[in-house]
């Protein structure tokens, strides 16, 4: 990359960046009933943005995730979880909950209301004997016996049946419609 294209991206990074504080600072300062007003991606956007900016105030996501409401809350660890499985499957979302994270799923699927989630989330950890608290089916200090205990579960028919069911950004939407006040 030579001196102009890097002061190309530079400049396009900064416009980006503008663009998204400004963003952020619109939906702030937005009351419910602007909230209710916008499309369905604006609101989730806003809402998300929102949620954001209250976890951005903490030293890290778990305290962060600490100072939001029980719905918001909800919505977000029921996102997080999502993004996580839709981008490298349950695995993936067990090895990067930090052990905070994992307790809350099964709760927070239920208060969105999805239901079929929930029901799947909660027989893959009754089926394989997962102690969400602790993780003590995979807790080792030795890399490879991590490895075993994990090759041993079946993430893979999980998430087959995961991607089948309805996506969750459906019930994020109508979630945040029912407690705009909340959010």
């Amino acid at each position: 990359m030579n001196i102009y294209q890097k002061l190309a991206f530079a400049l396009h990074f900064k416009g980006v960046s503008e663009k998204s504080r400004e963003k952020s600072e619109k939906y702030a300062s937005m009351t419910a009933d602007e909230l209710r007003n916008l499309t369905d991606n604006e609101l989730f956007d806003a809402v998300y943005t929102r949620l954001c900016a209250i976890i951005d105030t903490a030293n890290d996501i778990t305290e962060g995730v600490g100072k939001l409401n029980p719905y918001q809350k909800a919505l977000f660890i029921s996102d997080y979880f999502d993004s996580e499985v839709n981008t490298g499957g349950l695995g993936l979302f067990f090895g990067n909950s930090n052990r905070f994270f994992a307790p809350l799923v099964s709760e927070s699927l239920d208060k969105i209301g999805a239901a079929e989630h929930k029901g799947l989330f909660d027989r893959f950890v009754a089926d394989n004997g997962i102690d969400l608290s602790a993780f003590s089916s995979s807790a080792t200090s030795d890399k490879g016996a991590f490895e075993d205990v994990w090759e041993e579960l079946p993430f893979s028919d999980f998430n087959l049946a995961y991607y089948r069911l309805q996506p969750l950004c459906g019930f994020f939407v109508k979630y945040a419609r029912e407690h705009v006040e909340e959010m």
